[in-house]
Formats: C-alpha cells, sequence, structure tokens
C-alpha cells in the first residue's frame, strides 16, 4: 500500500527533509507503483494556515497509515500529532478526496486507500481536503512493492496545483522540487544521492516545514 503526502507551497515557506534507512512513506512514480505506508504528522505551532496535508500516489498504489502519539523527533520537537488515520475508510473527517480525476483515481477499497494511473513517469494526488495546517512535521513508512519512486507532496493547493514534491528511487537519488501551477512548471530545489535510500524494502521519509 502506499500513501502519499502532498501538500502545496507558499513562495515563502521552507522546507526540511530528512531521510532514514529502514520504514518508507508514500509512492508514486513508475508504472504501476504499490507500497505499505504509515504516516504520522505533527503540527509544531499553530495548525491553521493556507494548505492542506494530503496524499498522493503515483502508477498503481494502495495508501494505508497508522499513527502512534509519540513525541515529535524533530526539531524543534513541539506540537501535537493531528492526524492519525488507518486510511481504512473516508470516516475521520479529513476529506479524502474520492473518485476520478484527471487519468487517476482515489479510492477505499478492502480496507485501504487506492490511488492510482495508468501512466507511466507521472504521479496521482489523492488529498486530504479537510486538512489546513501551517508548520508541521510529516512523516511516512512505505515499502514499495511494484514501480520505482516513493514520496512525499506538501503543502498542495487543489485549485492551484502548487505544491511541493519530495522524491526518492531506486537508484538512490532523491529530488525536492516545488510546482507552481496545473502546467508543471517546476522548479528542482534540492538533488543528490543518499546511501540510506534503500532501492527495495521500506523508506522513511520525513519532512519539517515552518515559514
Amino acid at each position: 500500500m502506499a500513501l502519499l503526502a502532498l501538500l502545496l507551497i507558499a513562495a515563502s515557506v521552507g522546507a526540511y527533509y530528512v531521510i532514514a534507512g529502514a520504514q518508507s512513506p508514500s509512492a508514486f512514480g513508475g508504472a504501476n507503483a504499490t507500497a505499505t505506508a504509515q504516516a504520522r504528522e505533527q503540527s509544531t505551532a499553530n495548525a491553521l494556515a493556507t494548505t492542506n496535508a494530503n496524499t498522493l500516489a503515483s502508477a498503481t498504489a494502495q495508501g494505508r497509515a497508522t499513527a502512534t502519539a509519540q513525541a515529535n523527533p524533530y526539531a524543534p520537537n513541539g506540537g501535537t500529532l493531528v492526524i492519525n488515520d488507518p486510511l481504512s475508510s473516508n470516516n475521520k473527517g479529513y476529506g479524502w478526496e474520492e473518485g476520478e480525476r484527471d487519468g487517476g483515481s482515489c479510492t477505499f477499497s478492502g480496507g485501504s486507500y487506492h490511488s492510482s494511473i495508468p501512466q507511466n513517469g507521472v504521479f496521482h494526488s489523492c488529498l486530504a481536503l479537510a486538512t489546513n495546517l501551517a508548520d508541521f512535521a510529516f512523516e511516512v513508512q512505505a515499502t514499495v512493492i511494484s514501480g520505482s519512486s516513493s514520496g512525499i507532496v506538501f503543502r498542495a493547493d487543489r485549485a492551484t496545483t502548487h505544491l511541493y514534491y519530495f522524491i526518492i528511487d531506486e537508484n538512490g537519488n532523491f529530488y525536492l522540487k516545488v510546482y507552481f501551477d496545473k502546467f508543471g512548471t517546476s522548479s528542482i530545489v534540492a538533488s543528490g544521492s543518499s546511501a540510506a535510500i534503500k532501492s527495495s524494502g521500506s523508506n522513511l521519509i520525513a519532512v519539517v516545514a515552518r515559514g
């Protein structure tokens, strides 16, 4: 199952990413990408702003997330756990998108949240439209079962398609990109490679956004 987090960003928002071996987040990219995920999100300040916390997956992905009330491990280490969702149904009040859009679909089926798109090299976003967070720490674990990439999107806005997109691939590369509009106008904020990224199995991806 693959949980993908997407969030839209304002130009002034800062984002920091952390990669560690073992657990992994959302799944995107690659044809027919599937992953198993767990997610935890904590607000590090006031849980209000102009952004949505969401999930997204590319290719055929399933998403299931669980969270435990643990202390925020990311500096400044404050905040309160605000999202705890097994993604088995849409009854937690986060407003996860359902149905077909832009060639992909978002559905709850078999106790999991599925985000799928038949095209290769693209991702399909499934957002939690009833969420609204400012400063936050977001962490996702995912195991990619098929496909080549996984990652998270954060500070996403469905209306403008403005978002930050952090992705890792099977070759150990990572990219942090910002998308500015629905036409795919984007800029690479950071890129590189890390030996901590596993080509198979699970990875842990986390982001701390402030500002």
